[in-house]
């Protein structure tokens, strides 16, 4: 997300600031010639602490402010002068006087302890967002939604540090430009990129609701609920249990969502790329597959399962390998019932989600077939699993096993 200024403080006031740095640094200079004066200090499990650095015997030691234990390893090209106003509490990570890595991350671990999770760096151009892993009550409501509204009309400079405050601004950004704009979610696996991503689109149809009311539009509505929709079916196709995260998407997307000049939703695309296929047939050792595969087993009703000769999720070789079928506080089977219903909310008919969820079935049951060698021929040792397998597909299974057990030469 390009912006032309930043927004956290004029330019006065970053004069007024770059003297005063220039000012502490002197003065830093100074205390580094007496006897002691207070640093960060690098930490192994903190990553950066407040300490002290100490002439002892004519040899600088530098030690933690808590037990005054000696930091192995630490030099004065490693530590960084203290002052005071470090441990001011700040909603722009830019106002920070004395801006280094220990600084920013021991502001982020403070206002993350007060459940203040996330902080602007450079106004509403970048925000750093902490993962609480809970759900935090109130954080996320529509309330906060306009509020979020309500601040921009005083201006951006009053935005508070939230997820909610970067798609507004980047809504307000191309209405006054009239340019695209790009809002980059990124973070390590875990991170809450899958979520952030979620109340980003939130709050852009909560926007476009409150506009259609003005204009007693109701097309606009089908449009916003299509892409919240939306969500649950991606994730359902293309997310999974790792080991650091129960809904890790195991691909990228690039969301496009058209606006007409009067800044009404009218369309919207999501392009994936780069899907983990391998998660398929071989999920990692306590990790899951997709999540429609389980969502299917456990969700299904009597008729579906006959329908789709859907077995247990133990029963299938895909699923049981890596020892992992169930996870604990996750419901698979009323998570079916959403995937299901938000298919029929975006537009799919019945007859193509039952074709989707019968070709989910077949690849499941693909993953029960078994070879084995007769006359340095691959042959299929268990033909009953692959005639449910073509009779899902609708194919012959005769023509099937050739597709399986031998390779064509194209000229």
């Amino acid at each position: 997300l390009k912006r032309h200024e930043a927004v956290s403080a004029n330019g006065a006031d970053r004069e007024d600031k770059r003297r005063l740095a220039q000012d502490r640094a002197e003065r830093a200079a100074y205390l580094a010639l007496k006897n002691e004066h207070r640093v960060w200090v690098p930490h192994p499990t903190l990553a950066w602490t407040t300490g002290v650095a100490r002439d002892v015997n004519g040899q600088r030691l530098y030690l933690t402010a808590a037990d005054e234990k000696i930091m192995e390893g630490a030099t004065a090209a490693s530590v960084h002068p203290f002052f005071e106003e470090d441990l001011n509490d700040y909603p722009d990570a830019v106002d920070l006087v004395n801006l280094h890595e220990g600084v920013v991350l021991d502001l982020l671990r403070r206002r993350a302890s007060e459940r203040t999770f996330y902080t602007f760096v450079g106004g509403d151009v970048l925000l750093i967002a902490i993962n609480p892993c809970a759900t935090i009550p109130n954080l996320y409501t529509e309330e906060r939604m306009a509020q979020t509204r309500a601040e921009r009309q005083v201006g951006t400079a009053n935005y508070q540090p939230h997820v909610f405050a970067i798609a507004d601004a980047a809504l307000n950004e191309m209405m006054d430009t009239r340019k695209s704009q790009s809002i980059i979610i990124s973070g390590d696996s875990g991170a809450g990129k899958t979520e952030s991503c979620k109340l980003i689109l939130r709050h852009l149809a909560y926007a476009n609701k409150a506009l259609a009311r003005r204009e007693s539009a109701s097309a606009a509505i089908s449009i916003e609920e299509k892409i919240i929709q939306a969500n649950p079916v991606l994730e359902a196709f293309g997310n999974a249990k790792t080991h650091l995260n129960l809904n890790s998407s195991r691909f990228g997307k690039l969301i496009q969502i058209q606006y007409n000049d009067g800044g009404r939703i009218v369309g919207a695309h999501v392009r994936q790329f780069l899907l983990e296929k391998s998660r398929v047939v071989a999920p990692g050792r306590g990790e899951r597959s997709f999540h429609i595969f389980y969502q299917l087993c456990a969700g299904v009703s009597p008729e579906e399962k006959k329908e789709w000769s859907v077995l247990s999720a133990s029963q299938y070789n895909y699923l049981k390998s890596s020892g992992c079928t169930k996870v604990a506080n996750v419901d698979d089977s009323s998570d079916f019932r959403v995937t299901k219903s938000a298919m029929q909310r975006i537009g799919f008919s019945n007859q193509e989600r039952s074709a989707i969820l019968r070709l989910v079935s077949a690849v499941l049951r693909l993953g029960n077939v078994q070879f084995g060698e007769r006359q340095d021929s691959a042959v299929v040792t268990n033909p009953d699993q692959l005639k449910v397998a073509a009779q899902l597909l609708g194919v012959e299974a005769k023509k099937l096993e050739i597709c399986l057990t031998r390779r064509t030469i194209r000229y």
